[in-house]
């Protein structure tokens, strides 16, 4: 789902995209920001590019 975040879907568009509620994106988006200490979109897009960028 991190990838469909930072690729710059809108709730609705990843939840239709996975056959979830919009509900539930937004509930594992929030549970995202918290493992990772953000709740900013941008801030979660960097560090997917800097995790897909390490060797």
């Amino acid at each position: 789902m991190l990838d469909r975040i930072a690729e710059g879907f809108t709730t609705r568009q990843i939840a239709e995209g996975l056959d979830l509620s919009p509900r539930t994106v937004e509930s594992y988006r929030a549970a995202i920001g918290a493992k990772l200490g953000t709740t900013s979109q941008a801030e979660m897009t960097r560090l997917w590019l800097e995790g897909r960028q390490t060797p």
